[in-house]
């Protein structure tokens, strides 16, 4: 055991109750409907279902979360809400979108803690 780290993974594992909620990650491969056109199809990432997670809105109560900012030099999106993975999670980027409790966010941000205890998605609800 690295005694160097701040959480062990014995106490990660005690915690089941801070991650109350599940969420499946998935990924767009697109299919061509009866025109031929490409059609959206969401499908489950191998080893990335069904993970215990954190999900809470982000930005506290008066941040204009989920919304798209311009301005004169860049544009930027504030993410509506954080799920936060139990564990690191490699192999997630921001051309998919997380399912949690039946509901579809867009990933906007990846972040891993400098532990590596924890995966933090920054998303925004699909509309």
């Amino acid at each position: 055991m690295d005694s160097r780290r701040l959480v062990s993974q014995q106490l990660l594992n005690s915690l089941d109750h801070f991650f109350p909620h599940r969420c499946t990650i998935q990924r767009n491969i697109p299919v061509r409907d009866g025109a031929g056109q490409p059609k959206a199809n969401w499908v489950k990432v191998p080893k990335l279902a069904n993970l215990p997670c954190r999900l809470s809105l982000s930005g506290g109560q008066t941040a204009p979360s989920g919304k798209e900012h311009k301005m004169s030099d860049m544009t930027y999106v504030v993410s509506s809400h954080i799920i936060g993975l139990k564990g690191v999670r490699s192999g997630i980027d921001e051309t998919m979108c997380a399912v949690v409790d039946g509901l579809a966010y867009d990933i906007l941000l990846v972040q891993n803690d400098s532990q590596s205890v924890m995966t933090w998605l920054m998303v925004n609800v699909v509309k």
